[in-house]
């Protein structure tokens, strides 16, 4: 690879470490070179770290829609990476209400998909 291709590479990767760190879940890490993708204060009670879970993923979603570019970059990985998925406190709502709103986008975005196709095909 040319050292211009590298450059160029090197360039679009600090690009998306810039948009990511603005994620409001996304903060330095004292203990590693790269930032911690799950940051969150302390929640109260489950709906409180529900509703905040579902904030950051409505977060998520407005990154990937104002820059479709930073999507399959593995962004969802690293967050997932550094959620404790085994915290049975009521701090794992947040990650339940992450990927609940997710989950939903992604249901909606498929129903809307097919609509389309069926319109296009016509009638049968």
């Amino acid at each position: 690879m040319s050292e211009s291709k590298k450059d160029e590479l090197r360039a679009f990767y600090r690009l998306l470490e810039a948009r990511e760190a603005k994620l409001p879940f996304v903060g330095p890490s004292q203990d590693r070179s790269h930032p911690h993708y799950w940051r969150l204060p302390r929640c109260r009670d489950f709906p409180e770290a529900y509703a905040l879970g579902e904030r950051h993923g409505r977060a998520l979603v407005d990154l990937f829609r104002q820059h479709p570019d930073h999507a399959g970059h593995g962004l969802l990985s690293r967050i997932v990476h550094d959620m404790n998925l085994f915290d049975f406190s009521p701090q794992r709502g947040a990650w339940a209400g992450f990927f609940d709103h997710l989950e939903v986008l992604i249901a909606v975005s498929i129903r809307m998909h097919e609509s389309d196709a069926e319109a296009q095909a016509g009638p049968s």
